[in-house]
């Protein structure tokens, strides 16, 4: 699978390779790769086969470490899983700050963010299906992450409706349980075509997102 620059050496698409036999590389530095190869394994294997199914064994044997390597790093499956799903979540984020920082008006940073966001996605198909499906069945803390990012995204409409309302007056102020059920929207549609098994053409969708989130967002009296 192609790697993003966005996502390299992160820890879910690494790039970093050992040399075969004797090396001078500090044991911290083995750890990193090894852990970096394991939770590229973990998002692979799970996208594949589901988290249910999903066994340390297929990890380890994706990753080519041992189990002991493999406890070495994580108590168990779900503490692997919850790391990948927060080093990519941390990733995304960077990423999406990084791509909207300093862009004027409200209304272009929304577009911004809507493409970036979902272009990312769309090159990372194995973390994608992790974040949108995958997470609803690691337990409950995987679940409270996801809510906590959808949360996240929910705060930040409602920090552009304070914005589109400096400039305009007439739009109506929402408050944060509205700006959830915009962010709850977009989950919708992103799982919609993860489900389907769209998620290449993630990117697509944007233009219309961009209205209903711009319309919701900036809605006058």
């Amino acid at each position: 699978m192609a790697t993003t620059s966005a996502f390299r050496d992160q820890g879910l698409r690494h790039n970093l390779s050992l040399p075969h036999g004797r090396h001078q590389l500090s044991r911290e530095l083995v750890r990193a790769s090894q852990r970096g190869r394991i939770l590229d394994a973990m998002a692979d294997v799970v996208s594949e086969k589901g988290y249910a199914a999903a066994t340390v064994g297929d990890v380890t044997a994706r990753a080519g470490v041992s189990r002991k390597t493999f406890y070495e790093q994580f108590e168990d499956k779900q503490s692997c899983f919850l790391a990948g799903f927060d080093a990519g979540v941390a990733v995304l984020v960077s990423h999406l700050r990084e791509k909207t920082a300093g862009q004027s008006g409200w209304h272009e940073r929304l577009r911004i963010g809507l493409e970036a966001f979902f272009k990312l996605l769309s090159e990372e198909p194995a973390f994608t299906r992790c974040l949108a499906l995958d997470a609803f069945a690691a337990g409950p803390d995987a679940r409270r992450r996801r809510a906590a990012l959808v949360a996240g995204f929910a705060e930040v409409y409602r920090r552009t409706n304070v914005e589109a309302r400096q400039e305009d007056p007439a739009i109506v102020e929402i408050d944060i349980q509205i700006a959830r059920a915009i962010a709850g929207g977009v989950d919708e549609v992103l799982r919609g075509y993860v489900e389907e098994g769209r998620i290449e053409q993630l990117p697509e969708v944007v233009p219309e997102l961009l209205v209903f989130v711009s319309s919701n967002v900036a809605r006058r009296a």
